[in-house]
C-alpha cells in the first residue's frame, strides 16, 4: 500500500496537489518559536499570525499524524480532525548493567544551536548554578547550528564541553 507523507515543518510541500497516492500530513509542531526567535520584525508577525494559520488550512481534510497531545490540541484549533498521535521513541536493548555515575555533577544540553532551541539560556542557567554552589559541576553541550561558534567563544570555560554534531 503506497502513501505519500507530507512532513509539514513550518510550510507544507503541497503534496496533496500532485501526489497520486493518498497523502498523510506529518506535523511535529507549530512553528511559533521559529517565527518569534528566528525571524526579524515584521516577518515574524507575518509568519506567525498570517502564514502559519493559512498554510495548513488546505490540509484539514488530510489525515494528520503528530507526536504529542499538545500538538494535537494545536492542530484541532487549526481545524484538523481525527488526528493520530504516534509518540516518538526508539527500541533499544537494555543495558546489561547500569554504569557508575560521574563523580562530578554533569548537566547535558542536546539540541540545535539556534535561537529557538534556547541553548544560551541553558548555558546561562549552568553558569548561575556553577557560581552559586560549592559542588563541582560540568556541562556537556551536543549539537550544531549557526550559534555554535559564538557560544563556544562566549562560554569558553574549563567545565563546559562543546561536542558539536553528534
Amino acid at each position: 500500500y503506497a502513501v505519500a507523507i507530507d512532513e509539514i515543518n513550518t510550510r507544507p510541500f503541497n503534496t496533496i496537489e500532485f501526489a497520486e497516492e493518498p497523502v498523510v500530513a506529518l506535523i511535529h509542531q507549530k512553528a511559533e518559536a521559529f517565527w518569534h526567535y528566528e525571524m526579524p520584525f515584521p516577518l515574524d508577525y507575518v509568519g506567525r499570525y498570517i502564514l502559519e494559520p493559512y498554510w495548513p488550512k488546505k490540509y484539514t481534510e488530510t489525515p494528520p499524524i503528530t507526536a504529542s497531545e499538545s500538538t494535537k490540541n494545536d492542530l484541532e484549533q487549526l481545524g484538523f480532525q481525527d488526528i493520530t498521535v504516534v509518540p516518538e521513541g526508539i527500541d533499544i536493548e537494555p543495558l546489561e548493567e547500569v554504569p557508575e555515575k560521574y563523580d562530578t555533577k554533569t548537566l547535558l544540553f542536546i539540541g540545535r544551536m539556534k535561537e529557538a532551541k534556547k541553548p544560551e539560556d541553558a548555558l546561562k542557567a549552568f553558569q548561575k548554578l556553577d557560581e552559586n554552589t560549592e559542588q563541582e559541576l560540568k556541562m556537556e553541550v551536543a549539537g550544531d547550528g549557526y550559534l555554535l561558534e559564538k557560544l563556544k567563544q562566549k562560554y569558553s570555560q574549563e567545565n563546559i564541553n562543546f561536542h558539536g554534531y553528534v
